[in-house]
């Protein structure tokens, strides 16, 4: 049996590099997004959707223990 081992940090110090957003909208919705402008459009994405970070750089960190350790 497989097992997963964690350790907590108490900080991570580093850079964002990049991103983009990610927004699932129904069709009605999406109807509504369409006829939006772009400035509309850039705001509902921004508002409502999950940023997700593509790139990162990780310059220091703190490790907490314990050290955990479960079944996958």
């Amino acid at each position: 049996m497989s097992k997963i081992i964690t350790l907590n940090c108490d900080y991570v110090q580093g850079f964002l590099r990049s991103g983009h957003f990610k927004l699932e909208l129904s069709e009605e919705d999406y109807n509504k997004f369409k006829s939006s402008s772009e400035e509309e459009q850039i705001d509902w994405i921004t508002d409502c959707g999950e940023l997700i970070i593509d790139s990162y750089r990780v310059e220091d960190y703190k490790t907490s223990g314990p050290i955990n350790i479960s079944d996958k």
